[in-house]
């Protein structure tokens, strides 16, 4: 053998062992990364798992808050519907009231009419008499008109009774649907407290604050709050003392630390006294 083929013997050796070699390093990493691979995808495959249990889990409380905010929006319905109504037996309860008012009116007037015939038929009637005691001629005509003028004044006073009997019914009448009144309007504003202002009304700040001033006579009071509070022409402030309703004020001028107002028709139910409580929502 010459000495070129022995060195090619021996160059071809030694890239077989290298080609062994590196196969070998070849085959150690293939084996390395399907071990990797294989071991994230079991990892891949626990996290996909978890977060389908999530998303399983979200999608049922997402349905339970929407069948909770179902229930909530028809009970919302219902107490819409019950104030609707109450508010409707309210306002008959305020006709009724005005219409007792104005038959106390009349019967006050009849009731002063009616004394003032009886006042003068007794005047004619002590005239008759003077008439007896100076014409003994007269007599039996006076006697006849005597007769007649006591005959009237029975009737009159009779009429007088039964007049005053009507205006003391119409009295506690006037006072019931007065109580009814008060009672519908605390039930409204603890409603619109628990659930809100009513759909398409004049919603107004939850203000608080004491009258600071008063006047009865002309119907007039100043509150301890003002433009800076958030209050503003036409709020209703509920007066109340302690737990007791006293009346509510009508907003109409409005100041930075301060406001004044008049009583709202049909609502006062005593004096308002300064210091007395008052807010725009119970």
């Amino acid at each position: 053998m010459s000495m070129f083929a022995k060195i090619m013997v021996v160059v071809n050796f030694i890239l077989a062992v290298a080609f062994l070699a590196a196969a070998g390093t070849l085959l150690g990493a293939a084996e390395d990364y399907k071990g990797k691979f294989e071991s994230y995808k079991k990892s891949a495959e626990a996290e996909q798992a978890a977060l389908k249990d999530q998303v399983t889990a979200a999608t049922n409380k997402a349905t339970e808050a929407t069948g909770r905010f179902n229930s909530a929006e028809q009970t919302k319905a219902s107490a819409e519907g019950q104030l609707h109504t109450l508010a409707e037996s309210n306002s008959q309860l305020n006709t009724a009231n005005t219409q007792t008012r104005a038959d106390l009116d009349k019967l006050a007037a009849a009731q002063t009419d009616l004394q003032g015939k009886n006042t003068a038929l007794n005047q004619q009637l002590e005239k008759t008499n003077g008439d007896l005691a100076t014409s003994e001629s007269g007599r039996k005509e006076s006697n006849d008109k005597n007769k007649a003028l006591a005959d009237e004044i029975a009737r009159l006073t009779q009429d007088k009774e039964t007049a005053e009997k009507a205006l003391a019914a119409a009295a506690v009448k006037e006072k019931e649907l007065s109580e009814q009144n008060d009672s519908q309007a605390t039930l409204i504003a603890r409603y619109k407290q628990e659930k809100g202002p009513l759909s398409g009304g004049k919603v107004s700040a939850d203000i608080k604050g004491v009258v600071s001033a008063v006047d009865n006579k002309v119907d007039i009071y100043v509150i301890s709050v003002g433009s800076k509070d958030k209050v503003e022409a036409g709020d209703e402030f509920t007066v109340y003392r302690g737990s007791n309703y006293v009346s509510t004020i009508v907003i109409d001028k409005v100041f930075p630390n301060m406001a004044s107002g008049s009583t709202k028709p049909g609502t006062k139910k005593m004096d308002v006294m300064a210091g007395d409580e008052c807010a725009t929502r119970l």
